[in-house]
Formats: structure tokens, sequence, C-alpha cells
């Protein structure tokens, strides 16, 4: 995988035993990593008192974690969320209505979608 490093965060997710790391345009958890800059679909739901946030980009790969997880790092969530950022004004990646709410996305969502 040759991605870039530079400005990378990584943290140890407790309550899995899993690192999480992002880069310029990817994000990892454990084995599974997306393209943060060429995401397809953006997408928040709801679990157990808490918010999950499922990422696919567009060769395919995925990865969902809750969204704390990913906020507790700054330096990690200043990276994913740019790369959102990115994929929704660039790459119009499908974002649902609680993403959009959630993740306070108003700004570079013109029509917010009407569904979850």
């Amino acid at each position: 995988m040759a991605h870039r490093l530079a400005g990378s965060s990584l943290f140890l997710l407790d309550r899995k035993k899993l690192w999480m790391s992002a880069g310029a345009d990817w994000l990892r958890l454990g084995d599974r990593w997306v393209d943060t800059y060429r995401l397809r679909t953006i997408k928040v739901t709801t679990g157990v008192g808490t918010y999950h946030l499922e990422l696919t980009d567009s060769a395919g790969n995925k990865l969902d974690t809750q969204v704390y997880y990913l906020q507790k790092n700054r330096a990690l969530w200043d990276l994913v969320y740019n790369g959102i950022l990115h994929s929704i004004t660039y790459n119009h990646a499908d974002v649902n209505r609680r993403a959009v709410n959630h993740l306070h996305l108003q700004a570079v969502i013109r029509n917010p979608p009407t569904g979850r």
C-alpha cells in the first residue's frame, strides 16, 4: 500500500485492541482501509447509544466504526473529515441524511437527501 504518511495520525482502539491510523488520503482500522479522498458512500447509522460511520471508497473498500472513536483523536478526525468533504465536493459521494446532520455537512450538501 503506497500511501502518503505525511500528516498521519495513529491510536489504539482499547475496546477491540485494533490500531486505527489515518494519512493524508486514507483511513485504516486493523486490516481494513479506505481511500478517504475517493469515497463513494458516506453513511451514519445508529447503534446502541452511539453513531457508526460507514465508508465505502471507489475501489469497493469498506470500513465502519463508531464516530466517537474517530473524533477522540482530533488530528486523525481532521484528516478523515477533510477526505469526506473532498469526496462530497469533487466525487459527488452519496451521503445519507443522518450523516449530513450528525457530521454537520449542510454547507457542502446543497440538496440534503430525504432518506435515512
